[in-house]
Parts: C-alpha cells; sequence; structure tokens
C-alpha cells in the first residue's frame, strides 16, 4: 500500500472509535453558531432603514460591518482561544455568549454612527469566544472520520441564523422599527445561554488533557499560545497555505451578505423588506445544500485520496464567481438573485473540506489556538479589508460611475479575493499528503485522537 493510501485510511478510521457523536452537544453547539449569525447579520439586513435613520455613508456602514466588528472579532478571538485550550469550553461558552446577546440588545438603543459603532464592538468581542471554542468542542465529540460532515452540520447554523435575522427581521423591522429586532435578537441569545448552561458539558475528562495557565501577564502567554501554535503549523507548509486561501474566500460568504439587501435595494426594484427577505432566502437556499454537500462529498473521496478536500475547494470556489459575477451585473431580477444562491452554494461548498483539511494535521493541545488564528485571518483580510474596500471604492467612484459604483466595487473585491484564495489552494495540495504523512508519523494515531 502506497503512503497515500495510508494516509488516506488513517484520515478515513483514526479517532473517537468506539464513542458516537454526542448529537446534544453537537445540536446545542449548532443553535449557538446559529445565533452568532442572527447576530452578526441582522445589521445588514436593517441596513437601509438604519442607514436612513442614522445618515450612515456607504464607508460608514463598511467600517462598522468590516474592520471595527471583524478586526475586534478577530483579536479576541486568540484570548478566547487560549483560555478554551486551558479552562472549561462550556463555561467559557455560556459567558461569551451572554455578553454579545446583551450587545446586540443594547444597539436598538443606539443614535448615532459611534455609538452603534461601540455596540457593534462588544458584539464582536463576545462572538470572538464562540466559533474557537465550539469549533474545539465539535471536534472533541465528532469522530474523526466524520468531521468533515460534523464541521459542515456545525456551520449550517449560519443560514438558520440568516434566514431568521432575513425573513423575521426584516418582517420585524418593517412592522415596528430596527430597534425592536435588536431586541428580540439579544433575548434569544440570552435564553439559548440558560439552557446551554444548564445541558453543555465539556467533554475532556476532568480537563486533564488541557495545559495550564503559566504564571506571568496574560496578553504575554495569549502570544506565547500563538507563537507556539504558529511554529507547530509552520512545521506543515499545507496548513498555512490553507489558512491564508480561507482569510481571502472568508469573505464570499458573510462579506457578500452585508452588501447583498443594499445592493439589490438600490438596483432591483425591491423595497428594504424584498430586497433583505429575497437575499436571505438566496443565502440560505445556496449554502445549506452547499454546505451538506462539501462535507459528504469531501468525507467520502478523502478515504480515496485525502486531495480530494482541497481540489473540491479549488473548483468550487473557481466556479462561483461566473455566478457571483451574473448576480452582480445582470438586470433581470429574478436570474440575478438566482445567480446570487448559487455563488453561495458553490463557494461554501469548500467550508466543511477546508475546515477538515486545516484541522487534519493540528496536535489537539493547539486545536482552539490554531483555529483563531485562521478565524482571525478571515476577520482582518475578508470581514475587515475586503468590507472596507468594498465601501470605499463605492463612495470614491460615485463621482465617477454614479449609480454603478457599487456594482463596480463588488465584482472587483470579489475577483480579487477569490483569485488569491484558490492560488494558495494549489500551492497547498502541493504539501498535504506529506504533511499529514508526517503529522501522523510525529503524533502517533492515538495522539490525533483529542
Amino acid at each position: 500500500m502506497d503512503k497515500m493510501s495510508q494516509v488516506g485510511k488513517l484520515t478515513a478510521n483514526g479517532g473517537h472509535e468506539g464513542r458516537s457523536t454526542n448529537g446534544l452537544a453537537l445540536f446545542l453547539l449548532f443553535l449557538c453558531f446559529a445565533i452568532n449569525q442572527l447576530d452578526r447579520t441582522i445589521i445588514s439586513f436593517v441596513a437601509v432603514p438604519l442607514k436612513a435613520e442614522l445618515d450612515l455613508s456607504d464607508s460608514q456602514f463598511a467600517i462598522i460591518t468590516g474592520p471595527v466588528f471583524s478586526v475586534t472579532y478577530g483579536l479576541f478571538t486568540l484570548v478566547f482561544a487560549y483560555f478554551a485550550d486551558r479552562r472549561d469550553r462550556a463555561k467559557l461558552l455560556f459567558l461569551v455568549l451572554t455578553v454579545w446577546s446583551v450587545a446586540s440588545a443594547a444597539c436598538g438603543l443606539a443614535t448615532s454612527f459611534f455609538q452603534l459603532l461601540i455596540l457593534r464592538l462588544m458584539v464582536g468581542v463576545g462572538e470572538a469566544g464562540g466559533s474557537p471554542v465550539s469549533m474545539a468542542l465539535v471536534t472533541d465529540y465528532a469522530r474523526q472520520d466524520r468531521r468533515a460532515s460534523a464541521y459542515a452540520i456545525y456551520v449550517l447554523g449560519s443560514p438558520l441564523g440568516v434566514f431568521v435575522a432575513a425573513v423575521a427581521g426584516s418582517y420585524l423591522t418593517a412592522q415596528y422599527g430596527w430597534r425592536p429586532t435588536f431586541f428580540l435578537c439579544g433575548g434569544i441569545g440570552l435564553m439559548l445561554a440558560g439552557l446551554m448552561r444548564m445541558k453543555l458539558r465539556d467533554p475532556r475528562p476532568a480537563l486533564a488533557a488541557a495545559p495550564p495557565i503559566e504564571s506571568g501577564s496574560a496578553l504575554t502567554n495569549i502570544l506565547g499560545s500563538v507563537v507556539a501554535a504558529l511554529r507547530t503549523m509552520r512545521l506543515y507548509r499545507s496548513t498555512i497555505l490553507i489558512l491564508i486561501s480561507f482569510s481571502f474566500s472568508f469573505f464570499l460568504g458573510g462579506g457578500l451578505v452585508n452588501w447583498g439587501p443594499i445592493f439589490f435595494n438600490r438596483y432591483h426594484p425591491f423595497n428594504a423588506q424584498e430586497a433583505a427577505t429575497y437575499v436571505g432566502l438566496a443565502f440560505c437556499a445556496g449554502i445549506v445544500p452547499g454546505l451538506v454537500a462539501g462535507g459528504l462529498v469531501s468525507d467520502r473521496l478523502a478515504k480515496i485520496n485525502p486531495l480530494w478536500a482541497i481540489y473540491i475547494s479549488e473548483l468550487t470556489l473557481l466556479l462561483s464567481f461566473p455566478a457571483y459575477f451574473c448576480a452582480f451585473f445582470l438586470s433581470n431580477s429574478s436570474f440575478a438573485i438566482f445567480a446570487f444562491g448559487a455563488g453561495i452554494f458553490l463557494s461554501q461548498m469548500s467550508m466543511g473540506p477546508v475546515l477538515a483539511a486545516f484541522n487534519a494535521t493540528l496536535p489537539g493541545e493547539i486545536r482552539s489556538t490554531a483555529n483563531a488564528v485562521l478565524l482571525l485571518g478571515g476577520a482582518i483580510i475578508s470581514g475587515g479589508l475586503g468590507n472596507l474596500l468594498v465601501g470605499v471604492l463605492s463612495d470614491q467612484l460615485s463621482g465617477q460611475l454614479g449609480l454603478a459604483s457599487l456594482r463596480f466595487s463588488l465584482i472587483v473585491v470579489t475577483l480579487m479575493l477569490t483569485a488569491i484564495a484558490i492560488l494558495n489552494l494549489f500551492r497547498a495540495q502541493r504539501y498535504y499528503t506529506a504533511d499529514l504523512s508526517a503529522s501522523f508519523s510525529a503524533n502517533g494515531q492515538t495522539g490525533r485522537q483529542h
């Protein structure tokens, strides 16, 4: 049996044998991610009346939804990931869910750009703890040969949260205004936090595998853990390249959803509620089958050749750009909405395979920190820089292009980020099989089961 086949067999069969997936835990983590996405995206689906009342420009809206939220989210992800590897993950998840739910509800009290900026910053601080802790818990509960599917199911919380934000959020905003909508979103999160506090537990036995919190300043310890994780990740070149690719491709999901309701309200005959609803429905119709298909196909084909996780991601990202181009360029509203959903479907097919490929070579003791670094890259590059470029280009080119400036900026930024993401996946595939083999040799099959 050749080395590639051996790696594929180890990847398929290793880890968590004899322990079935804990359905209740994964369901609670799924709901938590749904609330995460609800509170993160609700501002996009109430954007039209919110921008009008607070008199926000495209650049100001980009600052709030881009750098302010995303960079804060990314940086604090490192902080919470550090403690997630060293403290009870279930209790930590309860804490951060409570924080971001209170902050989200308080957004309904904002009366100015600055106030909303501060409150969204606090939402970002709280949500920063959600994903790295939850992703580590998904890995703890899911069998290794089913992790791509488990990640894909977990990420399905995203379309649920976006669906509620788009359909219910836009309806409530049209009926009662955007402020009560924020209040309700925060209240739902607080109810889930109470349920998780009662039902969710950290599965690590007495946290025996958790490294201690060293003496000294927290900042020094956190930076030290990040440096240690990066040093380990540098041993596997494919891991770093996948991280870079994810950082740029992340915009193709959440970043475009931020601008979708504004775009379709501005260029198509939709009012604010209709634009938000149609974008949300297209997003959900695309992301649900995309995530499921990507995870299931990757799990099946990776048993034959683990490189299929990267092949699938490359192909689907490549095909997503023509779909997004049609969504932004077509004048027919129905075709444009359909193309937007197709772009979401194709780009999100890569999510489960990418997360599984990224985590495949990571030792359990650095997994939360490494995933925090992954999310930081996506937050800074896609969430921060990508969103900011769209808003700034739209405002700067409005004098030359008029109403077409937002369309032009979305097409240019989407093309640029997609191309960089695919290029780095092509580079990663050259090293991935060897990195998997080296990882199993260095850590041992048992050590890869954490």
